[in-house]
């Protein structure tokens, strides 16, 4: 596909953009007028990608392939593209900053070199502070992170950071907490709600690492892709927390999910992993203040919309779905302990 400027559009480059977040990210551009242009390992699923976006097959950390691209023109990046998820980046942590880490100051060359106008980082907010000192956690807060995920996001802030101060390159690092929605992978490493979802509906167990009161910061990925969006056409610069700014526990996730999908699961315990934190809420004032953004979706209708999105034929399901039938029988609500 012929990656040549549409007359009169702005064109932002979407690392990972066939992936999760990089999908909804790319509708939000989309739907504003930009030229998209996704650069991936993978091609993403169909049901992800739209045809409007202009795919690229290859690593953030090819030089030549970057080079061909900007060389045509790009606006913005939007930087997502990751290879390693916290539970697995202390398994191999050369690894993680070899694909993660070294890749993107490759990307951040190419964009100095060709005067990109600005960069918005996908970080990490429920990694890059650690265990937190206080809940919910502003920015201010230390950053002490316990995986090497979380060490690699900090250092990515950094070098944005330094890149500004050497090159005068606008940035925005958005510390995501734990994004959740349709299209996520139900099979992935990463995104208990999906996973949970289709467990659910295929009336198989759950397992839960530890005791289930483990507390996180659940924010519907359109939510997240609406502050992507508007990062990037703010003159502002600097990292900003992006969640729900409410914590939910493991358990009272599951109880939520058993009301909303009608579906009461058997609970398999397993033990905590030392690459989780206890509880992570994030306080978003900030964005709100400097973005004037704020989540709109709740957690309710996220999770019956990934419930719909599931029932779609997305996965197989071994039992005729639910959700068409909530509104007539309102389902019992599993009680956790």
């Amino acid at each position: 596909m012929s990656l040549i400027r549409p007359v009169n559009k702005l064109r932002v480059l979407i690392t990972g953009g066939s992936g999760f977040i990089g999908s909804h990210v790319a509708d939000q551009f989309l739907s504003h007028g930009w030229d998209v242009v996704n650069l991936s390992r993978t091609s993403g699923r169909k049901h992800s990608l739209n045809r409007e976006v202009k795919s690229v097959h290859g690593r953030v950390g090819d030089r030549a392939l970057l080079e061909e691209v900007f060389s045509l023109g790009i606006d913005g990046v939007i930087h997502l593209a990751c290879s390693t998820v916290p539970a697995s980046s202390n398994n191999d942590k050369i690894l993680d900053v070899k694909s993660n880490l070294l890749e993107t100051l490759e990307l951040l060359e190419c964009c100095v070199k060709h005067k990109v106008a600005k960069v918005v980082l996908a970080s990490s907010g429920g990694t890059v502070y650690g265990i937190p000192r206080q809940l919910p956690i502003p920015e201010e807060s230390p950053t002490e992170p316990i995986c090497s995920y979380g060490i690699v996001k900090l250092a990515m802030e950094k070098y944005l950071d330094l890149y500004q101060r050497l090159h005068e390159l606008n940035y925005v690092a958005l510390r995501i907490s734990n994004p959740y929605g349709p299209r996520q992978d139900p099979e992935g490493v990463q995104g208990v709600v999906p996973v949970f979802a289709a467990k659910m509906l295929q009336h198989q167990p759950l397992t839960v690492w530890g005791k289930g009161d483990a507390v996180r910061d659940f924010v519907h990925v359109r939510d997240i892709a609406r502050l992507f969006y508007l990062a990037m056409l703010s003159g502002e610069r600097g990292v900003f927390n992006a969640g729900s700014g409410v914590g939910v526990s493991i358990n009272e996730l599951i109880s939520m999910m058993s009301s909303e999908l009608g579906v009461i699961s058997n609970v398999i315990r397993a033990s905590p992993r030392n690459c989780d934190v206890p509880a992570t809420v994030l306080n978003c004032a900030k964005a709100k203040r400097i973005f004037g953004w704020e989540p709109h979706i709740s957690m309710k209708q996220g999770i019956r919309e990934v419930g719909e999105w599931l029932s779609s034929g997305v996965i197989p399901l071994t039992q005729a779905p639910f959700i068409k039938q909530l509104a007539v029988n309102p389902p019992a609500v599993a009680q956790m302990v």
